[in-house]
């Protein structure tokens, strides 16, 4: 950093990429923002290459100020410009609707003063894009970063839940036929079932994780797409079907690490996973993170700070009754570490 103020601010020792603005940075942001500000006034704005140029401007603004110290300094300004992007892009643009998604993030935040909550309500499960671009930027260390930094042991406790489910005969056989590891990721949730599955189907949102999946050698599929591309479907391996669905498309367990909290509502998936069970000794296993059972809190599941979903065990009690599912097992425990901490999660098995 320059003597005077000038140059790049100071970083955070904790997070090197969070930091303050420098006197001539704040002086640059402040002619950007008042030059953007007049372009978006001028009776001449209207053409969409405009537009998208405007929105990319202020979405890019505000994934800035997301990130700088100290954060009740500088949330709000990062909220008035995805607000702004909002504003300028259809609604059905991509950074549309990530600036909404940011937004929804920023619902229960003290101190910004803008409609945020409203944002929260309207989004029910994270943009594609957004997890896609998330994973893409570290697929290479992802196991290194979840095993040795945030303790993760979903794959393995969610493992042992649905062991302890399991009648005397099948504990320690490969008793499932053919199972889907939903958001696969780089396989390590495929390695801790690998021993009871006997045919196994990964699909991932990133292609850079399946494709680090493929190393480990535990699948014998994988598929890049949303969760529920290889729910229902016939992808040709089999042609038998029954009734009116292809046996290829049926599983004897379905299982999701770490999946659900990048989706709110979970009525769809948890559909989905119904129709491609096979009745009536199929298991659909899964974990998410823990809310609490606050009256306060209408819904079932927030959107939090942090960016992923928590649900409450009520919610999730409810939907599997709803969705015709029978409750095996359920179990609160620290799932990972978050800033030091130990985050709860709840993991579940039905059938």
């Amino acid at each position: 950093v320059k003597k005077g103020g000038k140059g790049i601010g100071k970083a955070s020792a904790k997070h090197p990429n969070r930091r303050d603005l420098s006197e001539s940075e704040t002086e640059i942001y402040q002619q950007i923002q008042k030059t953007t500000d007049a372009v978006v006034a001028h009776p001449s704005m209207n053409g969409t290459k405009e537009n998208e140029t405007l929105g990319w401007i202020e979405y890019r603004l505000g994934s800035f100020f997301r990130k700088l110290q100290p954060e009740a300094t500088y949330r709000a300004q990062s909220a008035r410009h995805f607000r702004k992007a909002v504003d300028i892009l259809p609604s059905n643009h991509t950074l549309s609707k990530k600036s909404g998604f940011w937004l929804a993030t920023m619902g229960t935040d003290t101190g910004v003063n803008t409609c945020t909550a409203a944002y929260a309500a309207t989004v029910d499960r994270c943009p594609e894009e957004y997890i896609v671009g998330l994973y893409c930027g570290f697929a290479k260390d992802f196991d290194n970063l979840l095993v040795n930094k945030l303790h993760y042991e979903t794959p393995a406790l969610l493992r042992r839940l649905v062991d302890g489910v399991l009648p005397a005969s099948r504990r320690g056989k490969r008793w499932a036929r053919r199972a889907a590891d939903l958001g696969c990721g780089t396989g390590l949730s495929g390695v801790a079932f690998r021993s009871c599955v006997e045919n196994m189907t990964g699909v991932d949102l990133s292609p850079e994780m399946v494709e680090k999946a493929k190393e480990r050698q535990c699948y014998e599929s994988l598929v890049v797409g949303d969760a529920e591309v290889v729910l229902n479907r016939s992808n040709g391996e089999e042609t038998k079907s029954e009734g009116s669905r292809s046996t290829s498309s049926m599983y004897d367990l379905v299982f999701a690490c770490d999946v659900f909290v990048y989706i709110g509502d979970l009525r769809s998936i948890f559909a989905s996973v119904r129709n491609s069970l096979i009745s009536p000794d199929g298991l659909f296993s899964f974990s998410t993170e823990c809310l609490d059972e606050d009256p306060a809190v209408g819904n079932g599941f927030v959107l939090q700070k942090c960016a992923r979903f928590a649900h409450k065990l009520s919610y999730i009690e409810e939907l599997a009754n709803k969705s015709g599912f029978e409750i095996r097992a359920t179990k609160k425990c620290a799932i990972r570490k978050n800033e030091g901490k130990d985050v709860t999660g709840i993991l579940a098995v039905m059938g």
